[in-house]
């Protein structure tokens, strides 16, 4: 009977080592599920980027021809903001891959594991916020100041 007992609780505690393994795999998944939907957008940010500096110089070149124009002065600003906002995304998620390490997850316990995919995961999620919001502001941009 003691024996039955003994083996029944190391079935119960494998298991819950193993769920809490489950976890950390979860957390890895979700956390690369992220950088793999972000990671295809960055031809896209970099394209917007190219389409805005063009759009700016030629901004330049209208009011090098017409000083008075303060309209274009606005609109070189705004977007000179947006290629801002779009190098700042394509920073952080540079910054983001630079800084990930799989390979910490091998030193880590279950939950030192948890806790530092579940702040990669925030990470991420910031930078796919950034990317979304800013690749949205530049076609906003283009589309209005064709």
């Amino acid at each position: 009977m003691r024996n039955a007992q003994a083996i029944a609780f190391s079935l119960l505690l494998l298991a819950g080592c193993q769920s809490g393994g489950n976890n950390a795999e979860k957390l890895e998944m979700e956390v690369m599920k992220v950088h793999d939907e972000v990671m295809p957008r960055m031809d896209e940010l970099m394209d917007l980027k190219s389409q805005i500096s063009t759009r700016i110089s030629r901004l330049d070149s209208l009011a090098a021809a017409s000083p008075s124009a303060s309209s274009l002065d606005s609109l070189k600003q705004d977007g000179i903001a947006t290629n801002q906002a779009l190098a700042e995304a394509d920073s952080l998620m540079m910054t983001w891959m630079n800084q990930y390490n799989p390979d910490t997850l091998k030193v880590l316990d279950e939950a030192g594991a948890v806790s530092y995919l579940s702040r990669e995961k925030e990470k991420i999620g910031r930078v796919k916020e950034k990317f979304s919001s800013s690749i949205e502001r530049a076609k906003k941009y283009l589309q209005s100041n064709p």
